[in-house]
């Protein structure tokens, strides 16, 4: 009678658990194969809520990717965070074709030298309508093709004024113009004050070795310098460059005289051209920030207890997980004596983070970051996205999701309707991590996922409040069982 009742209670468990991770899609991952062999004591959800703080960013490398990259320039105050200014360096390439461009002798004359910058619709940040008082200057320090650089590194620059322009960000184009299918607008900049400028007579006059020479070139022509004026008593904004733009350059503009090939004396008429300077995959680049927080912000610094959690692109702040306090308390469950008799099974493992739901400023553009990340701090002290090596001897990501697709990815799941971003832990991690306590317990650290080319924010709650939300929470889901 009793091995009857046993039985029943166990198969009504099994039935009770096998109804749940069919219905719940926490576990539609498990599959029955990775059920655990040993009588079921409990089939568990432990809820527990993650200590969470604002940090000032670790130096953040702002090269970037050769493929995609942006420059960011302007300046912005939020009442909330307070000020930040960024400004960029670049290179330019040498142009192809140019073996028969010779300009040494008096048929050609030089024209104009103009720097074009180009950035589509939206990529700005703060008052659209604020014009930026945006500066050039020659670089007089190479950029070197082998150094990555931090968004706190200095270049050196000449102290030449080349050119500067009075622009906001939507520059008065109506919004019709605005919206039409890839439109970029451009910000060009008259490097030549006039016909003797010293830059524009270098670039006419460079040698043809150096123009058929990527590095012999950016000798002769180290690159630009791209930074603003900051007022005191004003908002301001932010503009997003799209450096790989075929719209981003530096061209030259000249004049060729057409003369007869025996009597110089006899004129046809003129030919005006130009060659272009791309700013392409061997231009080197990086973006520089400066934050400027104040006792006047909202922002609180090393602080578990601020209510609020401000995330930034552009080495802004970030917030330090404490994922160390959550890994313990399951190694010390495990190894309890209370379960000597019992083992865990984890089936998933679920971060969650809600937004605070502040409304922006009206007549500003202020959009909310659309995805985060979780990073650890390698032996460098830059953030990766942290990695293990499964049973299978692979280095896998730590955290995953899925996209559309239906292919791994390593940042958060936005849910709009709860307005929450869900990540979820690899369960075969987080089960080395709980059952070896000489496994390192890295720090984790939550922010953008491209932070050296975004300058959106986002706000996390971190207080209980039912028109908020929650705050941060970890939901593991396990299975008990006999050994």
């Amino acid at each position: 009678m009793q091995n009857w009742k046993k039985s029943l209670a166990l198969f009504t468990i099994l039935t009770l658990f096998l109804f749940f991770i069919c219905c719940n899609e926490e576990f539609t991952s498990i599959g029955l194969h990775d059920l655990p062999g040993g009588e079921i004591e409990r089939v568990g959800v432990q809820v527990d809520s993650i200590m969470i703080m604002n940090i000032s960013s670790n130096r953040l490398r702002t090269d970037g990717p050769t493929e995609n990259s942006f420059g960011i320039v302007g300046y912005f105050r939020d009442e909330r965070i307070g000020l930040t200014v960024a400004d960029f360096f670049t290179e330019v390439s040498i142009p192809a074709g140019l073996d028969t461009f010779n300009r040494h002798n008096d048929v050609y004359s030089v024209d104009s030298l103009v720097l074009s910058f180009a950035y589509p619709n939206n990529a700005w940040y703060g008052d659209p309508n604020r014009e930026i008082n945006i500066k050039i200057y020659e670089l007089s320090e190479r950029m070197s093709f082998a150094t990555k650089y931090f968004h706190d590194d200095e270049i050196e620059y000449e102290d030449v004024l080349l050119s500067q322009l009075n622009i906001s960000p939507k520059s008065n184009v109506a919004d019709s113009i605005w919206t039409t299918t890839n439109f970029e607008n451009v910000l060009r900049f008259n490097l030549n004050q006039d016909r003797d400028s010293t830059l524009l007579k270098k670039i006419f006059n460079i040698s043809q070795s150096s123009l058929s020479n990527r590095e012999a070139f950016k000798e002769v022509l180290k690159g630009f310098y791209i930074t603003c004026d900051v007022p005191t008593d004003t908002i301001g904004a932010l503009f997003r460059i799209n450096l790989r733009s075929q719209n981003s350059f530096l061209r030259l503009f000249y004049t060729k005289k057409l003369q007869d090939y025996n009597n110089h004396e006899i004129i046809y008429g003129y030919e005006k051209d130009s060659v272009t300077f791309p700013i392409n995959r061997e231009s080197r680049m990086f973006n520089r920030f400066v934050h400027d927080y104040d006792e006047e912000n909202e922002i609180v610094l090393d602080d578990p207890n601020s209510e609020k959690i401000f995330l930034q692109g552009m080495a802004g702040t970030v917030a330090q997980i404490d994922f160390k306090k959550i890994v313990e308390a399951w190694r010390d469950s495990i190894s309890n004596e209370e379960n000597r008799d019992f083992d865990f099974h984890f089936s998933s493992i679920t971060l969650e983070f809600w937004i605070n739901r502040v409304l922006g400023t009206a007549g500003l553009q202020l959009e909310r970051q659309p995805s985060l990340a979780i990073y650890e701090e390698d032996d460098d002290g830059d953030y990766v996205l942290p990695t293990f090596t499964n049973k299978f001897d692979n280095i896998v990501p730590c955290f995953f999701s899925t996209n559309a697709q239906g292919s791994a990815v390593t940042f958060s799941t936005y849910n709009a309707s709860t307005q929450t971003f869900t990540f979820r832990i690899q369960p075969e991690y987080f089960d080395q991590l709980a059952r070896d306590k000489d496994m390192k317990i890295n720090d984790l650290y939550l922010r953008p996922l491209s932070p050296e080319f975004d300058f959106r924010q986002q706000i996390i709650n971190n207080v209980n409040n039912p028109d908020i939300g929650s705050i941060p929470r970890i939901t593991v889901n396990y299975v008990k069982y006999k050994k």
